[in-house]
């Protein structure tokens, strides 16, 4: 589309990583593209061989110039017969002239589809994947890959930010092939999920970000045709190769479908996990599932053995066997801050692009507080994790050590905010003889400093004993200071201002129900057999930029003035949310254990806490509750299109909810779950809204929330009960306003 400047040089593309939303960046000036009128294909393939790092001979032509050359071409020019167009078929050659304008005279050019330019791929040894049916998140995907994608747009949608309608002519062949006037190439190089993506207008020579919503828009005119420039074709090895474990951790019991990719599987093979024999069904030359054997708690490898060999060990074939545990919280410290002046584990600083941390978790020295309290039995741990001052924005996944990446998310983030979540991450090892117990901190994009702050942790205990075991309640709305709002213990005096000023602390009783609330709800108990509640601290609109933090009443009954470690980071007049398992203090000396402190840090702000469940004392009177299964984070939904769940393509709408199978799903047995700690993230809102999840069969929505968003994209942890009644097992998602996508990753169950 259009005249450009001449040449491509084979620079470098600063690319696969977003700029921010609305910004265009020129590219290293030393890039020049799209030499003539209707070469933005040729352009776009080579911006995308250039950014994928593949170098070309093109003797003495640039590579624009060359990829052209390898374009098989149609000159004859288009019939018109009484308005019918009958011309070339872009899906085989390059139609018409080059240096033409594209229209149906004598001379006009138009340009070529997605298969010419894919056998370019091709030819120079890469893998490409390419087609119609592209969808923003499965471009996302190949941009988390580092894989650059040539994409098909309207020439004009670079600037409304919307899809066109095609017409259609026919081609010499017969084909009925769809067309505009102002079809163009572009080139995806960066992508945010949740949030943005980033192409190159080889045209211009700019790239500019568009929301997610913004680039389906402009996918659609060509109905998604892409192509997508991946590594260097490979010869797969003839022995099997292990790519992943899904999931990757799981019941010390067995019985957990996990299924395995990689390549070089066969029928018959041979598959041990930890030395035991497993049958490997639905085999394929790329995947296939297994059952897990009963084994001791640890970590093992899995081998596949074909006629053409063994499988190598490593990371990506590790599995993690895991038995229930119940919770044990902690005074809240600090195990990781990457910031060279307030150090802790910070190894080489901030986290790069690409870049995999491993996080010790157990045995670390040197921690300010002492030894650390986290022993080497735990099967996981309860994090807060904050993202401080990306340069890009992104996401982290925390999983365990010595295995592979999941295909998930713990948090989202935009650039150069603070942004936390709290975490539950099964614990893995380098290696089976390590002492230490680690996760692994990935982060794909941009460089950004990380800050970890353990809550509590997961360990087994004594069959019977209730004591940190876990009992589930329908979302009930403890504490909100906003004036105007429902009676409760924060707001008791009508038409005053409860507001938490600067520096300022409150101190909640979170136990029995509110008044104001009907019926005898579930809710935390006022007797001292709970230890510790599951809560969902909600901060709104604050004066200032400031944090906030839970913690225990001390032991006679006040709270402590200033705060060690933050629950929630947030700025100016926003509303957002972060879960917390919050060990309970007494209302005064000897009370039991019902009270939690909220302190605010600068300014002033109102505040919302929602409980969603509680864990054991060592009261004698504490009834037994559930405990809980870890495993490796697995996906059991995401309502984008293309994803691959069962709710994939099920955006929930204005005041809608949303039925979520868990149970079942992702290696989450049908039986036995009551409950599920997952990472919930919600996914180009259309407007403000907030989000609360709960049992599928509760019959009417609580006054809760689990999750309020503003921007493109943010999470939050849920602990959210399954339904008992049919069908068991799911939770429903409901959306207050607007229309929203929703993520869903479980990091265990209960039972």
């Amino acid at each position: 589309m259009g005249a450009g400047v001449i040449g491509l040089s084979g620079s470098s593309i600063p690319a696969l990583a977003a700029a921010a939303s609305g910004e265009a960046r020129n590219l290293d000036p030393s890039l020049r593209i799209q030499d003539k009128n209707l070469d933005c294909e040729a352009a776009a393939l080579a911006a995308a061989f250039v950014a994928r790092g593949i170098s070309v001979n093109t003797g003495t032509s640039n590579l624009q110039d060359w990829i052209l050359d390898q374009l098989p071409v149609d000159l004859r020019n288009p019939v018109d017969t009484d308005g019918h167009i009958t011309w070339g078929d872009p899906y085989i050659d390059f139609v018409g002239n080059v240096n033409g304008t594209e229209g149906f005279a004598p001379g006009d050019g138009y340009g070529v589809y997605y298969q010419p330019i894919a056998n370019v791929v091709t030819q120079v040894g890469h893998v490409e994947s390419a087609g119609t049916g592209w969808t923003t998140a499965a471009v996302e995907g190949e941009i988390e890959a580092g894989n650059p994608v040539v994409v098909w747009i309207d020439f004009r949608s670079l600037s409304s930010h919307t899809g066109y309608a095609t017409s259609t002519w026919t081609g010499f062949d017969g084909r009925t092939i769809p067309y505009t006037l102002h079809e163009h190439a572009v080139t995806v190089l960066g992508a945010y999920p949740g949030h943005s993506v980033t192409l190159l207008d080889v045209f211009s020579g700019n790239q500019y970000t568009y929301s997610e919503s913004q680039f389906t828009a402009m996918l659609s005119t060509f109905g998604g045709m892409g192509v997508a420039v991946g590594g260097a074709v490979v010869p797969p090895p003839p022995y099997p190769v292990v790519a992943a474990l899904s999931p990757a951790a799981g019941p010390a019991t067995g019985g957990q479908a996990v299924v395995v990719s990689g390549t070089g599987f066969v029928s018959p093979m041979s598959v041990t996990l930890g030395g035991v024999a497993v049958a490997a069904t639905g085999i394929t030359s790329t995947s296939f599932t297994i059952a897990t054997p009963a084994q001791s708690a640890g970590y093992v490898q899995l081998a596949v053995t074909t006629p053409k060999g063994l499988s190598a060990p490593g990371a990506n074939s590790g599995y993690v066997f895991t038995p229930l545990a119940s919770y044990v919280a902690l005074t809240p410290f600090r195990i990781l801050d990457t910031r060279a002046s307030t150090c802790v584990q910070c190894g080489a600083g901030a986290l790069t692009a690409n870049q995999t941390r491993t996080l010790q978790i157990t045995g670390v020295t040197g921690l300010e507080g002492g030894a650390d309290p986290v022993p080497a039995t735990a099967t996981a741990v309860v994090m807060n994790v904050t993202a401080v001052s990306s340069s890009t924005g992104g996401l982290l996944t925390i999983y365990p050590t010595g295995t592979a990446l999941p295909r998930a998310s713990n948090l989202n983030f935009g650039a150069g905010t603070a942004t936390p979540n709290l975490v539950t991450v099964t614990l893995g090892q380098t290696s089976a003889a390590s002492p230490n117990w680690d996760v692994n901190i990935a982060n794909p994009v941009g460089s950004l400093n990380v800050v970890a702050d353990v809550e509590g942790y997961f360990a087994p205990s004594a069959k019977g004993d209730p004591a940190g075991e876990f009992h589930s309640i329908s979302p009930l709305r403890v504490c909100d200071t906003r004036t105007g709002e429902a009676a409760n213990v924060c707001n008791q005096t009508p038409g005053a201002s409860h507001r938490l000023g600067p520096n300022s602390v409150l101190k909640v009783n979170v136990s029995g129900v509110p008044a104001g609330v009907s019926g005898s709800p579930a809710s935390i108990p006022a007797d001292g057999t709970a230890q510790a509640a599951v809560l969902n601290l909600t901060a709104v609109g604050g004066t200032q930029p400031t944090l906030l933090s839970v913690s225990p009443s001390l032991a006679d009954g006040s709270c402590a003035r200033a705060a060690a470690t933050s629950t929630l980071n947030v700025t100016t007049g926003v509303t957002e949310a972060n879960r917390v398992f919050a060990n309970l203090g007494p209302d005064a000396s000897g009370g039991p254990a019902t009270d939690v402190c909220v302190y605010n840090a600068v300014g002033s702000i109102d505040f919302i806490l929602d409980a969603t469940g509680w864990f054991g004392s060592t009261s004698e009177t504490t009834p037994v509750g559930a405990q809980f299964q870890a495993i490796g984070p697995t996906r059991v939904c995401d309502t984008r299109w293309g994803a691959g769940t069962p709710c994939s393509g099920h955006t929930v709408g204005d005041g809608a909810t949303l039925v979520i199978q868990v149970a079942g799903i992702g290696g989450i047995p049908s039986d036995g779950p009551l409950a599920v700690i997952a990472n919930l993230t919600a996914v180009s809102p259309s407007t403000s809204t907030f989000l609360i999840a709960y049992p599928a069969d509760v019959a009417s929505r609580p006054n809760a929330s689990d999750l309020n968003i503003s921007g493109p994209v943010l999470p939050n942890l849920i602990v959210v009960g399954l339904s008992h009644l049919a069908p068991p097992g799911d939770i429903r998602l409901y959306n207050a306003a607007g229309n929203v996508g929703a993520v869903v990753d479980v990091e265990g169950w209960f039972q």
